[in-house]
């Protein structure tokens, strides 16, 4: 999660929902907490 909201911070990404969204299809296991969290930071949330 920390290399999405670096890429974010210098530009690389404009959001991170729709990326999270793409790893939970993928069946990537990330707490509903840790999401929450992770949007926030992003501002996102």
């Amino acid at each position: 999660m920390g290399i999405l909201l670096k890429a974010k911070q210098n530009g690389y990404l404009h959001r991170i929902e729709p990326i999270l969204n793409q790893l939970e299809l993928l069946k990537f296991r990330l707490d509903a907490t840790t999401r929450t969290s992770v949007l926030k930071l992003a501002g996102e949330g």
